[in-house]
Order: structure tokens, then C-alpha cells, then sequence
């Protein structure tokens, strides 16, 4: 059964990266995640909807929306 939202660990080994380099696409919105509290006072986590990972896997990364 497929999860609705991963966590950048997650995500990481599913495509063959580190969960750095997925929390660095998440920051520069090279995938769309969002953050959600996780019990740690109020630091939030990304966390990656399977829709990302699907497209991640057939098209890539998303262009920076920084580039110029």
C-alpha cells in the first residue's frame, strides 16, 4: 500500500539519494513538500507527497524557480 506523504529519509531511498540532498530540493523548491510539526518544540519536518515521487522518477527535478 502506497503512503500519502514520505519523509525526506524516505523519499532519499526511493530515488538513491541522500536525505540532505532531498531536505535541499525541499528548501529550494526543486520538489513541492511541505513542513509539518513533529513533536520536536517548533521545529518542523518536510514531508513529500507520493504525487512528487512519481514525477521526480518520470521527469526530474523541477526547474528553481531562483534561476535567472
Amino acid at each position: 500500500m502506497e503512503k500519502q506523504w514520505y519523509s525526506p529519509a524516505e523519499f532519499a531511498a526511493i530515488v538513491g539519494r541522500a536525505a540532505y540532498t532531498v531536505r535541499e530540493w525541499c528548501r529550494t523548491e526543486r520538489i513541492i513538500a511541505r513542513k509539518r510539526a513533529c513533536g520536536r518544540g517548533r521545529s518542523k519536518e518536510w514531508e513529500i507527497n507520493c504525487t512528487e515521487i512519481s514525477f521526480y522518477l518520470n521527469h526530474g527535478l523541477r526547474p528553481s524557480p531562483y534561476a535567472k
